[in-house]
This record gives structure tokens, C-alpha cells and sequence, in this order.
């Protein structure tokens, strides 16, 4: 991965140069009953990409598609953004979110949106310098 080395892990500037990335297809454990449920979820060949350095991962991103009543090409969805805290700051996190959304431009979706909680300010800080905030509020129902 294109680092530029220092003692202060911190200052590193990341690239999703020589990262993993891939799908979760590769090398599948599915089995032949078709029984989706039973596998956990990135067995669903969904897209997702690790960051690592020197063998050691400190970033993990996973996106779904899906269809849109808005628009006839699917929407991206940012499932999960994870970067580890020694690598926080650095600038993996936005390198990881430029990796999505290259994947969705070339998937051809109009857009990448994602959740964040309202007391995540650190994701919050970086969020609002790469893209728009929605003014859309999120309900759910739980069904257990």
C-alpha cells in the first residue's frame, strides 16, 4: 500500500494502492441448498475492500447496490467503514470512501449514500468534506 513512512503512524498518508480488494464470492462456502440465511453476509458476494500494511489490515469498507424508484440504475449503499485507531486521522477512511464510490461509478450508480450515527464525530468530521449531507430522517421498526 502507498505509504509514505514516518515514526508517527498518524502523519502516513494511505492510498488504496495495493490494497485487497474483492468480493466475498471468491472461494464461497455456500452451500448447495441456496439457503442464503444461513451464511453470514459478505458470503453474498457482496463488494467490500481491506486495507492493509505490511500484512497487517487497519481499514475495512463494505457497500451493497440496490434497485431505486428514483432512478433506473441501482443506488449504492456504504454499508461499513472501519479504520483501526492507530490509523485514524491518516487519511485511509477517505481513501477507502474513494474506493467506493470508483466501484459505483463504474457499476454506474447515480450515487453513494451512507448512515452514520449522530454521536460519531469523528466520521462525522470526515463525512462533511467528501460529500452532502441528506436532510433525509431514518425510521426503522425492529420485527423481533
Amino acid at each position: 500500500m502507498g505509504i509514505s513512512r514516518d515514526r508517527n503512524r498518524r502523519s502516513q498518508r494511505f492510498s488504496t494502492d495495493g490494497c485487497r480488494f474483492g468480493t466475498a464470492a471468491s472461494g464461497s462456502r455456500r452451500r448447495d441448498s441456496g439457503d442464503m440465511r444461513a451464511l453470514p453476509r459478505l458470503e453474498r458476494a457482496d463488494p467490500w475492500a481491506i486495507a492493509t500494511v505490511d500484512g497487517h489490515a487497519f481499514g475495512l469498507a463494505h457497500w451493497i447496490y440496490h434497485r431505486s424508484t428514483w432512478t433506473t440504475d441501482d443506488h449504492c449503499c456504504f454499508q461499513d467503514l472501519f479504520v483501526a485507531d492507530d490509523a485514524r486521522g491518516s487519511g485511509l477512511g477517505r481513501a477507502l470512501i474513494e474506493h467506493v464510490k470508483a466501484d459505483a461509478m463504474l457499476q454506474g450508480a447515480p450515487r453513494v449514500y451512507w448512515p452514520t450515527h449522530e454521536s460519531n464525530r469523528n466520521a462525522i468530521y470526515l463525512y462533511d468534506r467528501v460529500a452532502e449531507r441528506s436532510r433525509f430522517v431514518q425510521y426503522r421498526k425492529l420485527l423481533s
